[in-house]
């Protein structure tokens, strides 16, 4: 069988799930009746046949769900899992037709490479993020002040309204469940500044607990905290951009070798055999990428630490 052969029928394959897929969604939509009885089968311990894949995806999901918080990556994700799957299982086919069983391999650890890279990326940014929206969670407590809503109702709110970072959403929405169930305003915004290194935390801490206590112009005193943290937000951001040009060289110079390396193997038949079908080759390749890697992350941490 040829190799167009074999790619032809894996994609006639995926094709014939999705389609069972679909029917068997659309024929648990009926509410009765004969169609529904012919078209699903009645039910057995066994299950359909994709239920392991269904574990699977569930139990990876499960498994990447604080992943995806900490670095701040919203939406489902079972969701998230499931399309990770699919474009792997499509570079996979597609690597198989063309290098054989050892461009699998590659395909499928240049995804989770890939992967990888995006959520250190931002999961490196989040702790951005999450301190650029706390003046937004300020503000909208001190208008909910100035309607009449007492304090914890205010957080309670705000905590409803998207602040455009899901780790503080998270935050905000857990901040709310234990001030529900009774515990001390003051303790509970205590617990959720001492579970988060962020930048300008404390301070909307200690202005959310010394107005609960003390009471006072608490409005004034929280958009003053506000404008306080949008300015550090401001000299901060100025620091960044100063360096992020040493960030951009790190990463050109770290994507160029990978994007000439993919060309070769794309244009060339001799370098992606030598590549991907000859011991040496595959020594080259992993010894090159490491190094690849090694050096990008290196160069990230000292543009990083110069910020």
């Amino acid at each position: 069988m040829t190799r167009a052969a074999v790619v032809a029928a894996s994609f006639t394959g995926v094709l014939v799930l999705v389609a069972a897929r679909g029917v068997e969604r659309a024929a648990a939509a009926v509410p009765g009746g004969r169609v529904r009885r012919r078209l699903v089968a009645p039910p057995t311990d066994s299950g359909p046949a994709w239920a392991p894949l269904q574990r699977v995806v569930e139990r990876m999901a499960d498994r990447a769900a604080a992943t995806l918080l900490a670095a701040d990556i919203g939406g489902d994700p079972r969701a998230l899992v499931v399309r990770w799957m699919v474009a792997s299982a499509v570079v996979a086919l597609l690597a198989v037709g063309r290098w054989g069983p050892t461009g699998v391999i590659v395909a499928l650890a240049g995804s989770v490479g890939a992967a990888a890279a995006v959520v250190g990326w931002r999961r490196g940014r989040s702790g951005q993020r999450y301190a650029a929206a706390l003046p937004v969670v300020l503000e909208a407590c001190a208008g909910r002040l100035r309607a009449g809503a007492s304090l914890t109702e205010a957080l309670a709110s705000a905590a409803g309204d998207a602040t455009g970072s899901s780790m503080l959403d998270a935050d905000l929405a857990a901040l709310a469940r234990r001030v529900d169930h009774g515990q001390p305003f003051a303790a509970a915004v205590e617990a959720w500044a001492g579970g988060r290194v962020v930048p300008g935390l404390g301070l909307v801490a200690a202005a959310l607990v010394l107005g609960a206590e003390a009471g006072g112009a608490r409005a004034q005193a929280l958009d003053g905290v506000a404008a306080t943290l949008r300015d550090r937000r401001a000299v901060a951001a100025e620091v960044d951009a100063l360096s992020s040009q040493a960030r951009a060289s790190a990463v050109v110079m770290m994507g160029a070798p990978v994007a000439f390396a993919a060309l070769g193997l794309l244009s060339d038949p001799e370098v992606s055999a030598f590549l991907l079908r000859t011991p040496a080759g595959l020594g080259c390749l992993a010894v090159g990428l490491a190094l690849d890697a090694l050096a990008g992350i290196w160069m990230l941490r000292i543009a990083r630490s110069a910020a």
